[in-house]
């Protein structure tokens, strides 16, 4: 079988279509030959890590509030957006222990969002 287009499959593009064309008697003359489209859908592999913008946020919020948004966390991901390895996922880690926090992530913006919730 030759391929008569070759590309080079890199995460540029998530879908390559191919005419191939295959040959008995090695291309000779006589030989049969057909050709036909492939189609190739490149599936995104969780191959970066997610970073943060910042290294340290800081947030102040008034006495006595609850159920606020203190702050978004920007998430930055190089994988397909999108795609399940692109979505952030965030969890607080320690100095919650009293359960007055809690984080979710912004399906759209892929950011971190921290409530004060009592």
């Amino acid at each position: 079988m030759i391929a008569n287009k070759s590309t080079a499959l890199s995460k540029t593009a998530d879908l390559y279509t191919l005419t191939v064309k295959g040959q008995d008697l090695n291309g000779k003359p006589g030989g049969n030959s057909e050709t036909s489209t492939v189609t190739i859908k490149i599936q995104d592999v969780n191959d970066n890590l997610p970073t943060l913008e910042k290294d340290k946020y800081e947030a102040s919020i008034e006495e006595n509030t609850e159920g606020v948004e203190v702050m978004r966390l920007k998430a930055q991901d190089l994988d397909l957006k999108g795609t399940e390895n692109w979505e952030a996922v965030f969890e607080i880690l320690k100095g919650n222990e009293a359960g007055y926090f809690s984080i979710r992530t912004d399906p759209v913006t892929n950011e971190g969002i921290l409530m004060l919730d009592k």
